[in-house]
């Protein structure tokens, strides 16, 4: 949404965004395409999947808890109303980011640059990609012209946004991966103070106009960005004018976040990879390390896809989606090798 309006992914969403697996959170950063129920768990952003039927109950269950409640405690309540595997696969039946559209995006939004990001979803729309990227033999008979519908419609998307939002809104995601959530939230005050100026960044007025109050869709009328094009906005104008210290500007001045924590017993210090992450599904890069031999529990030996799930599964102590979740990372990511053990690609 936020680069529909002229803004970008603010409150701290560039510290998870740039934490999802591969280039998922900067593809849904630049896009603001749609996830729900199912498919946020899935991609990342939750911790359960509750189907909405039972969110009422939930509700009174996790009011019942007292204040010496843990997170282990919060988490095995919410458990008792989470999907089983057969609600969950329903609510992933039309989950579109898998298989070649996944790994497109993988390929193509770890691009450097915006208008490369761009020309190479031009080339999968006209079928001049270099298509040993997205697709493996494993797929079988890929449909080409859904990869191609989703490549022009990602193009449209990015291309009605204000250029100067994606440059940076990329940026600032790719920044927050190697940032503290402390400073994560400092930057992001720092951009959202610029992208309040007019003069700083009129993009954020003109977009706020055109969608909220006037309710102009931009598929129907393209803000006047200014500037128009991602070529008129150079990585110099980004960096000085969002990143720089001290900012050029001084109204509205930068907030001065205070994380002191003297007076928050038993808060969190400032973390790099979240606390929380623990009760999401597994990464793919644990994925990864196992068929790898890299995870602490490896023997160095091969292994198969079924040695992966059951692994994981013991470690989530059989969290719903976990299997799932491996099944179509192995089926993107490795090929079948000998005797049925597995090669990360």
């Amino acid at each position: 949404m936020q680069t529909k309006i002229g803004l970008f992914p603010d409150v701290g969403a560039n510290f998870l965004l740039g934490r999802l697996d591969g280039q998922l959170g900067l593809y849904l950063g630049l896009t603001s395409f749609p996830l729900k129920g199912a498919a946020t768990y899935f991609a990342g952003f939750a911790s359960h999947y509750v189907p909405s039927e039972r969110l009422a109950a939930l509700e009174a269950r996790l009011a019942e808890l007292d204040v010496s409640a843990t997170h282990e405690t919060v988490n095995a309540a919410i458990n008792e109303f989470a999907a089983d595997a057969d609600e969950l696969r329903r609510g992933l039946a039309d989950y579109p980011l898998v298989g070649p559209v996944r790994r497109a995006i993988d390929a193509i939004f770890a691009r450097p640059t915006a208008e490369a990001i761009l020309a190479d979803l031009a080339a999968l729309e006209q079928g001049s990609y270099d298509m040993s990227k997205i697709v493996l033999p494993q797929d079988g008979d890929v449909d080409m012209s859904a990869v191609q519908k989703w490549a022009k419609e990602t193009r449209e998307a990015i291309s009605l946004r204000s250029p100067t939002s994606v440059k940076l809104s990329l940026k600032a995601i790719r920044e927050g991966r190697k940032l503290t959530i402390d400073e994560v939230l400092r930057m992001d005050a720092r951009l959202a103070a610029a992208c309040c100026n007019p003069e700083i960044h009129p993009d954020f007025l003109t977009g706020v106009t055109d969608l909220l109050i006037r309710k102009i869709k931009p598929e129907d009328q393209r803000p006047a960005w200014k500037p128009a094009t991602l070529e008129e906005v150079s990585d110099k104008h980004i960096q000085e004018t969002f990143f720089a210290h001290p900012p050029p500007f001084k109204n509205p001045p930068v907030p001065q976040l205070d994380f002191s924590r003297k007076n928050r017993p038993g808060a969190y210090a400032a973390y790099k990879n979240s606390p929380h992450a623990k009760w999401t599904l597994p990464s793919e890069r644990v994925i990864e390390k196992i068929v790898k031999g890299e995870d602490g529990g490896s023997d160095g030996y091969a292994v198969t896809k079924q040695e992966v799930v059951d692994r994981l599964l013991q470690r989530w102590n059989g969290k719903v989606g976990v299997k799932e979740k491996v099944e179509e990372v192995l089926r993107r990511k490795t090929i079948v090798a000998d005797e049925q053990t597995l090669q990360w690609l």
